[in-house]
């Protein structure tokens, strides 16, 4: 049930995103890193349905996949979820680099999406 609560959460928040996505906040936060985590976040929660699966009720084969793939599963959302929070950080400090040296930043979602895989990947 925390699982499922937690896979909600993750749908709702992000739903909340894409419905004040014109909101100042939300803009200043960039919908793009948002929706990265609240995926990363999703991938976390879904991983503990795969934890269910035992070899009593499936085959073994069956049970060894779904502990491949809730590790898997796990994995990936952390790394998208951290690939998010520290290209924000990044950014940020890209940013207050600008404002030091008195010049006009402007980051793009190319920027982001350029920064979060071609550094990471």
């Amino acid at each position: 049930s925390l699982a499922c609560l937690s896979c909600c959460c993750s749908l709702f928040f992000a739903w909340w995103v894409w419905r004040n996505k014109y909101h100042q906040v939300v803009r200043a936060s960039q919908t793009t890193f948002l929706y990265l985590i609240c995926f990363g976040t999703f991938l976390m929660a879904g991983s503990i349905f795969l934890f269910g699966v035992e070899d009593d009720i499936a085959s073994i084969e069956a049970a060894s996949r779904s502990c491949m793939g809730s590790l898997w599963l796990y994995s990936m959302g952390f790394v998208f979820t951290i690939v998010a929070l520290s290209t924000k950080v990044w950014l940020i400090n890209r940013v207050s680099q600008g404002v030091v040296l008195a010049r006009n930043v402007r980051v793009a979602a190319k920027d982001i999406i350029h920064s979060c895989f071609v550094r990471y990947c």
